[in-house]
């Protein structure tokens, strides 16, 4: 009796499986087949006999185990979208160059180069241009950034840039730049009034073009 009850039971388990099924809802003929999973077919390769209880809760498992990778694969991506939008956010350039720890502009752009000259037209201001790589511009930087805090400067209307022609070399040209580095000056809403190749040698002709200008502008 005991062991016509558990065969009974067995047979129950395995009729209710059918029965929820998705399979079955449709009309097609489900064999105990229908219900072995791939780790059940592994142990069964293996020998080991895997009863119609076990197989149901197998199936069971197993879905549970598909909803938690698909639910991990999804907050997976939710995290790699909200990554991916932070680093948009932080890679944004801002509309107006930032200033250095030398107190020179920092000009990135077409855009940034622009705003500038626009945002200064009672100012002279003197631009560098320049490359990471040239040795030349390298020379030049300390010269530059002395020059920007010479006291003499002090109370004048005059501010100081850079920009480097790495990701800007169309519109550097444009810009009538023919060599590296390079000096312009610009007198507020009037415009350019100084455009010249400044190597390290050139530095005391950046000081008398800056001293002419001052004269004649301010």
């Amino acid at each position: 009796m005991i062991f016509r009850h558990q065969a009974l039971c067995l047979a129950c388990a395995a009729a209710t499986a059918a029965a929820f099924a998705p399979n079955n809802i449709l009309g097609m003929k489900l064999t105990p087949r229908d219900f072995i999973s791939p780790r059940q077919q592994k142990q069964e390769q293996r020998g080991i006999t895997i009863s119609p209880t076990s197989r149901y809760l197998y199936s069971l498992s197993d879905n549970k185990n598909h909803k938690k990778k698909m639910s991990l694969q999804s907050t997976l991506t939710s995290d790699e979208e909200a990554s991916k939008t932070n680093e948009d956010e932080e890679d944004a350039i801002p509309d107006f160059p930032s200033i250095n720890e030398h107190g020179i502009y920092d000009i990135v752009n077409a855009d940034q180069h622009n705003a500038w000259l626009k945002a200064n037209p009672d100012k002279l201001m003197v631009i560098k241009f320049y490359a990471p790589w040239c040795r030349a511009c390298k020379s030049v930087e300390p010269k530059y950034i002395q020059i920007s805090k010479d006291p003499k400067y002090k109370d004048i209307p005059i501010i100081f840039g850079q920009l480097s022609v790495q990701h800007n070399k169309a519109y550097v040209k444009s810009l009538g730049i023919m060599a590296l580095p390079s000096m312009q000056i610009y007198a507020g809403s009037e415009g350019l009034v100084e455009n010249f190749p400044c190597g390290p040698s050139k530095i005391p002709m950046l000081k008398r073009k800056l001293t002419d200008t001052i004269n004649s502008k301010v």
